[in-house]
């Protein structure tokens, strides 16, 4: 740390001369802040023991966490994991609704912030901007082994002729907001001496 002197006291009585020095203190400062998105696409596949979708409900994102953020030349790296949920009506008779999942999906995402450099602290903000669910319904595009379960084929007149799936493609925006601090020194002001000779 450099040594800045304010003022030397050659008198005994004001310092008895020694030198004094200011120590800086550190604050921190925000550097930058960016904004940035990451899009994925998920396939959530339904498991034999479910019924196959005939009809999404809602696809959402939840427990969203960040689990890593790193500092690099000019860019923030932000790691973290994510559950996405399907709600669907199942392709029974009953329409009865099903929910499945697929657990901690990991992401992945390198925000641009101009000034950053190694050694710094840096804070990520993660949320779902935007969530979109779509499948396939038609026969043409159905999956070949779907016809051996039987209520597929006894109830394909009641289904309108469509052919029920159990893979569902998620398309996800992640926003991603990413700070940057750095320690600044900031230098005391001097207070003033005491006079030489008394006034008066």
């Amino acid at each position: 740390m450099n040594r800045h002197w304010i003022r030397h006291f050659p008198h005994p009585g004001y310092g008895y001369g020694y030198p004094y020095y200011a120590r800086p203190m550190l604050t921190e400062q925000l550097i930058g802040r960016r904004t940035d998105s990451k899009s994925m696409d998920i396939c959530i596949v339904v498991p034999r023991r479910r019924p196959a979708i005939e009809q999404v409900i809602e696809a959402y994102v939840h427990r969203l966490r960040v689990t890593c953020v790193d500092v690099v030349m000019n860019e923030v790296i932000v790691r973290g994991h994510f559950d996405v949920k399907l709600l669907y009506v199942g392709c029974v008779p009953s329409q009865s609704v099903h929910a499945v999942a697929s657990r901690r999906v990991r992401f992945t995402a390198a925000v641009y912030v101009p000034g950053a450099c190694y050694g710094m602290t840096a804070t990520a903000r993660v949320y779902a901007d935007y969530v979109d669910a779509d499948c396939d319904y038609w026969r043409n595009y159905c999956e070949e082994d779907d016809s051996e379960i039987p209520y597929l084929y006894e109830y394909d007149d009641w289904l309108r002729h469509k052919c029920c799936t159990r893979r569902c493609n998620v398309s996800i925006s992640l926003g991603i907001t990413a700070s940057v601090f750095g320690n600044r020194p900031l230098w005391p002001q001097i207070p003033p001496s005491m006079p030489y000779h008394p006034k008066g």
